[in-house]
């Protein structure tokens, strides 16, 4: 769990009930995408550094220092070797087409990159787009040309990253992790929803937030849930 109930799920839908309609249509024109696995390299390339957490202050050597003195920021060595240090990829993808809340991507499969189920959560950077976007696996399938093919739904709104913990008596003195948050969008009736590591969610749980302050939140809707993440709606408390 929860792999194994989003398996039985698509297995139920595409054996027995006649697959699954497509509601939009796809634009086939070419392109390429920039792709992030993992909730942890995610929350790294979005938030554009460690993550620490939210007491500690930066950790500066006075190398750090000299090259903010100079540069007016860290020289973008220091993250290149934090990255390959925990296995942070951004990986090249090639877009098949795409709608207005899906992409078809495609890369060979000799090519090095992260681990990717159906329900993973993804971060992708399509040509053109400014920003990285919170995706979820759909179908995931290998062709007979050598190319890994994945198909994902993609979740409106640029993520703001965050650091979160529980609060309560069940979740003692929980750490600070990560977590994103995505913005309501009226025109969709989407409210913002909050994106957690796996197994956080219960209903009326409350959830401290911190970016720059303490936000304290109630989850009350499970959205989705893949093998990494949980997307829920909240209010405030």
């Amino acid at each position: 769990q929860p792999g194994c109930e989003a398996l039985l799920k698509h297995i139920l839908q595409h054996a027995c009930k006649g697959g699954s309609s497509r509601i939009e249509n796809r634009n086939s024109r070419p392109g390429s995408s920039r792709v992030v696995s993992g909730f942890d390299g995610i929350h790294y390339y979005i938030s554009g550094g460690p993550f620490q957490q939210p007491q500690q202050a930066q950790a500066y050597t006075q190398k750090h220092y000299d090259e903010l003195a100079t540069f007016g920021h860290v020289a973008n060595r220091v993250e290149d070797d934090y990255s390959r240090l925990h296995g942070y990829l951004i990986e090249d993808w090639q877009l098949v087409n795409r709608s207005l809340s899906g992409l078809q991507m495609s890369r060979p499969l000799q090519q090095p990159g992260g681990r990717i189920g159906v329900g993973s959560l993804l971060a992708v950077c399509p040509a053109g787009t400014p920003d990285f976007l919170l995706a979820a696996a759909r179908w995931v399938m290998i062709s007979n040309k050598e190319r890994l093919h994945v198909g994902v739904m993609v979740f409106p709104g640029t993520p703001k990253p965050l650091a979160a913990h529980c609060v309560g008596l069940s979740a003692g003195r929980e750490k600070f992790q990560q977590a994103f948050l995505l913005p309501p969008i009226p025109a969709l009736q989407q409210a913002a929803t909050v994106i957690l590591p796996t197994a956080w969610f219960r209903s009326s749980r409350i959830v401290e937030l911190y970016d720059e302050k303490l936000t304290p939140i109630r989850l009350t809707r499970l959205l989705q849930r893949g093998p990494d993440f949980e997307r829920a709606e909240f209010e405030s408390v």
